[in-house]
Order: C-alpha cells, then sequence, then structure tokens
C-alpha cells in the first residue's frame, strides 16, 4: 500500500497558473509559490526576512474534476 505524506505551503502564487495535457489524458496545471519566511533579529531590534524560496507546484486532475473549473482560486 502507497504512503501519503502532507505538504503545507504558505505563500502567494507568482504567476497565473498553466494549463495543460495531451488529448485524451486527464488535464493538469502548474504555477509557483513563493515563500518568505521571517524572523526577529535581537541585535537590531527588527524583523528580517530570509531569501524567497520558490516551488513549482503541478496538479492532475482526475477524470470527475476535468471541467471548467480552475485549479487555483
Amino acid at each position: 500500500m502507497p504512503q501519503q505524506t502532507t505538504v503545507t505551503i504558505t505563500g502567494f502564487v507568482g504567476a497565473d497558473p498553466v494549463r495543460f495535457g495531451r488529448e485524451g489524458a486527464p488535464p493538469a496545471c502548474s504555477f509557483r509559490v513563493g515563500s518568505t519566511r521571517s524572523y526577529f533579529h535581537a541585535a537590531s531590534n527588527e524583523w528580517k526576512d530570509h531569501p524567497t524560496t520558490w516551488v513549482t507546484i503541478c496538479l492532475l486532475y482526475t477524470s470527475d474534476a476535468a471541467d471548467d473549473t480552475p485549479c487555483v482560486d
């Protein structure tokens, strides 16, 4: 039995989703999410940002969801 892992990414979608797929196959879409972690720098008494991490997300529609709904709201 396959194992599944849940991953949660908090951030902002960086561009419009791109929908793609082959004829007769379930459609898919991809988009990029940017996430920037912040931390408090006690010596300067201010918040600072780590570099932004960009992640490409690819979603595959199931046959039940292959309609005109967007892959990202």
